[in-house]
């Protein structure tokens, strides 16, 4: 990994907003969790686990979230119960949206049992960053954030190796196409790098070797 990539180095800003994309077993993950331990230790993290991945943080049980949340640093891991129906998971997870503030948040998987097009959270999304929240979502396909007010948002975008194509999403991705495009034509061209990262401000596509 490039030690001159700040944002992969834990020095990020309250309010930036990263998709992280890519097929199973692809790093996703991994980088999250590197990306965790150069945050530490005084960062405030919580961490949906929604694949029970990040074993190393302690869980945090739905009824403590609100006092973690009020608090100023700390990390921990929130994992959904088996149990649990479709309507509590989104239920909940529209609440630690609505509700954490100042820190971390990274939600694995959030489009699981949330439709990508759910006004509400995707207002949540929009608001994250006034509510100074460093925000990674962590989905499998480029299709699951195609959606207009979920890239209007976004900052920064990891691409891992996937099965998707933007050019099936051409018309929604608009002027982010061209970058887009870009950073799955140097996936497909070197397997030496595991990702690139995509900075929407500065316009820039940056490999990120294994």
């Amino acid at each position: 990994m490039e030690p001159n990539l700040a944002i992969l180095n834990g020095k990020t800003n309250k309010g930036d907003f990263i998709l992280n994309i890519g097929a199973k077993c692809t790093g996703k993950t991994t980088l999250c969790k590197q990306f965790i331990k150069r945050a530490e230790p005084l960062s405030k993290i919580l961490i949906i686990d929604a694949n029970n991945e990040y074993l190393d943080y302690p869980k945090i049980k739905k009824k403590d979230l609100a006092e973690f949340m009020s608090n100023d640093c700390g990390v921990f891991r929130f994992v959904f119960d088996k149990r649990m129906t479709i309507k509590s998971f989104g239920d909940t997870y529209r609440y630690i949206m609505q509700n954490y503030r100042n820190g971390l948040l990274i939600c694995e998987e959030p489009f699981w049992h949330i439709q990508p097009d759910d006004d509400e959270f995707l207002g949540m999304i929009s608001t994250s960053r006034t509510r100074g929240v460093y925000l990674i979502l962590n989905v499998q396909t480029l299709s699951k954030v195609v959606e207009p007010k979920i890239l209007q948002n976004c900052r920064y975008m990891i691409l891992h190796k996937t099965c998707d194509v933007p050019e099936r999403y051409r018309e929604k991705l608009g002027y982010n196409y061209k970058l887009i495009s870009e950073g799955f034509e140097l996936l497909d061209k070197d397997n030496r790098f595991s990702a690139v990262l995509i900075d929407f401000n500065k316009e820039t596509v940056i490999k990120i070797e294994r």
